[in-house]
C-alpha cells in the first residue's frame, strides 16, 4: 500500500508506491493529469489506508495494506476477511472488547459537566461521555498469520 500526495494546481490525487520512510523531501513530483511539477514535504503526503466496522463489534479499525487479506479485529481480535468492495465478514468471532472506552468517557463527561451543572450535568456528561467513548478511536488491524496458509 502506497501513499499520495495532492497535486497543487488540479487537486487530483497523485499516488507513489513508496513508502515515506524511503522518500527524501522535498520531493518532487509531476502531476498525471495537469503535467505540472511541484515539490512536496512530508507533510504532505497521506498514508493510504481503507477503513472498516468489525461486523462482530462494531468498532472501527482500517487496514494500511492491500486488500483483500485476511485481519484480526484490534479491539475484539475476531478474525475478519475485508474485502476490496469495503464489505467486511467474520470468519472466527473473537471476544467482546471491554468497554474501557464508555467508562473513560462517562467518567471525564461526569465530572466535566458535573462541575459546571450539578448532580444532574453529571448524570447528563456521563451519558454523553459514555456515548462519545464507545465511538472510540479506528485502530490499525493485524495481519491474521494463521489464517494466511
Amino acid at each position: 500500500m502506497g501513499c499520495y500526495a495532492r497535486c497543487k494546481f488540479c487537486n487530483s490525487n497523485m499516488y507513489i508506491q513508496t513508502g515515506k520512510a524511503q522518500m527524501t523531501f522535498p520531493l518532487p513530483l509531476i502531476c498525471g493529469n495537469c503535467n505540472r511539477q511541484n515539490n512536496y514535504y512530508q507533510y504532505e503526503i497521506v498514508d493510504e489506508r481503507h477503513d472498516f466496522s468489525c461486523p462482530f463489534c462494531k468498532k472501527n479499525f482500517f487496514i494500511k495494506k492491500q486488500l483483500p487479506r485476511m485481519v484480526k479485529c484490534p479491539h475484539c481480535k475476531s478474525q475478519i476477511y475485508a474485502d476490496i468492495d469495503g464489505s467486511a465478514s467474520v470468519l472466527t468471532e473473537g471476544q467482546h472488547p471491554n468497554r474501557e472506552g464508555d467508562t473513560a468517557g462517562g467518567l471525564l463527561g461526569g465530572a466535566a459537566v458535573g462541575s459546571l451543572f450539578g448532580p444532574a450535568g453529571a448524570i447528563l456528561g456521563a451519558l454523553l461521555g459514555a456515548a462519545l467513548g464507545h465511538q472510540g478511536l479506528a485502530h490499525e488491524a493485524e495481519d491474521d498469520d494463521a489464517g494466511a496458509a
